[in-house]
């Protein structure tokens, strides 16, 4: 692997908890995950507005697998890759709180880490979550 490939990395989701995840995004992860594709500093943060823990997005994940790939049980540290965040693109503190957390996941590693941030929602909340609004 290349050293962009072992860079740290942060996935924000924006709408982690919609179809678009469900369909495209964890499946795709976890593909990636098990041909040892992901750098070993690998973190997806999901934002969102259910009021899930960590521990609630992880079963969330966990229930997708099991039906996009019911004979794969994925194992827990393919779920310990996330972690959420809870709130609503109109809310500025929770922007400020998706930072903290972004830090304090890079703080984690004491690391530097590229951010990539993937808005899984519809295009009518990009401007929202952009600032252009």
């Amino acid at each position: 692997m290349g050293q962009i490939a072992s860079a740290p990395t942060i996935l924000v989701v924006f709408g982690a908890t919609g179809d678009l995840m469900a369909r495209k995004i964890v499946p795709s992860i976890f593909h990636l995950w098990r041909h040892g594709l992901l750098p070993d500093r690998f973190r997806v943060v999901g934002f969102s507005r259910r009021d899930f823990t960590d521990e609630d997005f992880r079963d969330h994940v966990r229930a997708i697998l099991a039906e996009k790939y019911p004979a794969s049980i994925p194992e827990e540290g393919f779920l310990d890759l996330f972690t959420y965040q809870l709130g609503t693109f109109e809310d500025p503190e929770a922007y400020l709180s998706l930072g903290k957390t972004n830090e304090a996941v890079a703080a984690s590693w004491s690391a530097c880490a590229n951010r990539l941030f993937y808005l899984a929602v519809p295009p009518e909340d990009y401007g929202m979550i952009l600032g252009s609004r």
